[in-house]
């Protein structure tokens, strides 16, 4: 069932009239001539007043006769003028919503046609909407937020239990019984698994400031379970402070910062809310899906261990796990996912010509293969590149602009230093070239961190390990060749192996 007070998202501008092609839950192919009041008939229920509508259907409060009680009424808001693919996504919910039996979800208690018109009838909850009580308290004592997200998770979690995942999970779909008690309401966006998703791929399904950043950024068809986790964090974070992670009146930057910003501490904006709060929330709110709760029900229990006072599963919110979760920062690292077995490959040509290098520093072979050698591993990597990318070399991609604009000035920057080196304190003595390295190390470092806040948080923690690296390569300049190759080789892999991940999960 729709928010029956029709509450528009604060964070975004206001939505596009009813029935227009740019409203996100609209259905291609049906007209949508809204129909009036007077034109509903259902036999066996009398309709007293419209409660709302939404992008797809119209509520009515009403009294179905034969039992004497209230209901709210669901029909499709374009009436006789529906076309197929609204009436399927309409009858579609009406299912969805009819197999979940959960006390914190909404009953269903009919739906069929009547006129040629689908309908449902569920149950009428007079208490408004978790978004109104938040709106009119300002923000929610702890303890009563964690209940409400609580309940709202087994809900959830029981929806999840027959292959249902809401994709639209806001306080406004959450309405209150006279009791208060919470249930989720409007399924309209629902996915069922083993059903054709009549969500289109690429689509951007949702209200943005709720959305996870999967489908933030276009793939709704493939949210899971892990995207309701997230909505539920939403939730959670603003009944603790009143207002949600991510704001901004452009609605393209908010789905911007939702698929790549951190949200900031809940006790930024609410002091008070316990530190073990807080962690629960903030582990429903990561950006990888697989580091938030595994389930719903699993996200319900830390609730619970929080509310008897017992400790919560969740990490800490501290300076350690602060540092945890930049590094495990997910950003542009997603898109790169094919070039895991290309890590894998620069790192077998550098270590193999850096061990070369090493072997004519020692002595093992003739120093004058030391500059080739330096070259052949600009030309391997740019073999292998070419190789990957169908010798096609320019960036098709903004991920790929980044990397590229990133690599180019590396590449740049060492040359210019090797050549500035030589041609200053070095000369050109074949063997000078290991006094190189050390500078090339604090440069390689530097392109890791910036790397950290383009592609993958992990890179900070490369970025380190090169600095270390540098140090030893001046302490021990003899070997320098070595503690680069392998440097090099293992922070490749180290990407290699993430991009694998990403790969297999995606």
């Amino acid at each position: 069932m729709p928010d029956p007070e029709s509450e528009p998202d604060p964070t975004v501008p206001a939505p596009p009239p009813l029935g227009c092609p740019d409203d996100p839950t609209t259905p291609a192919g049906g007209s949508h001539r809204p129909v009036a009041f007077g034109e509903q008939s259902v036999p066996g229920y009398e309709i007293l007043g419209e409660i709302g509508r939404g992008g797809m259907g119209v509520v009515y409060r009403a009294r179905q006769a034969g039992l004497n009680r209230v209901v709210a009424l669901k029909m499709v808001l374009a009436g006789d003028h529906a076309g197929p693919g609204e009436v399927a996504r309409f009858l579609a919910e009406a299912e969805v919503v009819a197999a979940v039996r959960h006390p914190h979800v909404v009953q269903v208690f009919e739906y069929g046609e009547a006129g040629g018109r689908p309908f449902f009838a569920m149950e009428y909850l007079d208490g408004g909407t978790l978004g109104g009580a938040i709106r009119g308290a300002g923000r929610l004592p702890p303890r009563v937020a964690a209940g409400i997200v609580e309940k709202l998770a087994h809900g959830v979690q029981a929806a999840h239990d027959l292959g249902i995942v809401h994709r639209d999970l806001k306080p406004g779909n959450v309405l209150l019984d006279a009791a208060g008690e919470p249930k989720v309401v409007d399924f309209g966006l629902a996915k069922r698994g083993g059903r054709d998703d009549l969500t289109r791929t690429g689509a951007v399904m949702g209200t943005p400031s709720y959305m996870a950043p999967e489908q933030a950024a276009g793939r709704a068809k493939f949210a899971g379970p892990a995207a309701d986790v997230y909505a539920l964090g939403v939730i959670l974070y603003e009944c603790l402070t009143g207002r949600v992670p991510f704001r901004d009146e452009d609605a393209v930057r908010l789905l911007v910062r939702v698929a790549e910003d951190e949200p900031p501490p809940v006790r930024e904006h609410a002091p008070e809310v316990p530190g073990d709060l807080e962690a629960v929330c903030l582990r429903c709110l990561r950006k990888q899906p697989h580091d938030r709760y595994p389930t719903a029900g699993a996200l319900a229990a830390d609730l619970r261990r929080y509310l008897d006072g017992e400790p919560v599963l969740a990490p800490s919110s501290g300076l350690l796990s602060r540092v945890a979760g930049l590094l495990g920062r997910s950003l542009k690292d997603t898109e790169f996912a094919a070039y895991s077995a290309a890590m894998f490959w620069f790192a077998a040509v550098v270590l193999g010509f850096d061990l070369v290098i090493q072997a004519a520093v020692l002595g093992l072979v003739a120093p004058w293969v030391i500059s080739p050698c330096q070259g052949a591993k600009v030309v391997g990597f740019a073999a292998v590149l070419g190789w990957f990318r169908g010798w096609r070399f320019r960036p098709a991609t903004a991920a790929e602009r980044q990397l590229w604009s990133v690599g180019g000035g590396y590449i740049a920057c060492c040359l210019a230093a090797a050549v500035s080196l030589r041609l200053g304190v070095l000369g050109f003595e074949p063997l000078a070239e290991v006094s190189v390295y050390p500078p090339i190390a604090m440069l390689t470092a530097l392109m890791f961190f910036a790397l950290g806040s383009i592609l993958w948080g992990g890179c900070y923690a490369l970025g380190v390990a090169f600095l270390a690296a540098g140090f030893v390569m001046a302490a021990a300049p003899r070997y320098a060749p070595l503690v680069c190759g392998v440097t090099w080789a293992a922070a490749l892999v180290v990407v290699g192996r993430r991009l694998r991940r990403l790969a297999r999960q995606s």
